[in-house]
């Protein structure tokens, strides 16, 4: 990506972010101390390392295949629109809980919003933004489909978060 298009993805993850100190702790973790268990994070960040290079990977694939090679604006703008959506994928599956609140689902629908409408908006040419074929789009969305279900079942498989809210 270029470096405008680096501050501009950087810029709407980091206000997305404000919306996580509306999160409430769920009660239960609340009654007693956390207890740390460095080995499953160090299994959790491993697997998560991994499955983000795998990910990143198989975006550049697709990208090599459906932009055209000479339009690196097309390219660009997909690993732009790929990353904010995996970004607001993170942010809702990498909590304790399955409940988001109101402020965490307002952000991360604006954020998923923005990087599919950046590339179409005014600002898309200052940003160096394309509007991408609908089929590319249909390409990021399966990967980021891919994605969010390898996720979930690392983080089910790891044990280092809940997968549901306490009733």
């Amino acid at each position: 990506m270029l470096p405008v298009q680096v501050l501009a993805q950087n810029l709407c993850f980091d206000a997305a972010q404000l919306a996580l100190a509306f999160e409430r702790a769920d009660p239960a973790v609340l009654r007693r101390p956390f207890r740390l268990r460095p080995y499953r994070v160090l299994r959790f960040i491993a697997g998560f390392g991994l499955l983000n290079a795998a990910v990143d990977l198989v975006t550049f694939a697709v990208l090599t295949r459906v932009c055209d090679p000479a339009d690196q604006a097309a390219f660009h703008t997909g690993w732009f629109v790929e990353n904010l959506l995996t970004q607001a994928v993170i942010l809702v599956l990498l909590r304790p809980v399955a409940r988001v609140s109101r402020p965490l689902g307002l952000a991360t629908g604006l954020l998923a919003a923005a990087g599919l409408l950046l590339p179409l908006s005014p600002l898309a040419s200052v940003l160096g933004l394309v509007a991408l074929p609908a089929t590319s789009l249909l390409w990021l969305l399966l990967v980021l489909f891919l994605y969010a279900v390898t996720l979930l079942v690392l983080k089910r498989a790891r044990g280092l978060v809940k997968t549901r809210s306490p009733e």
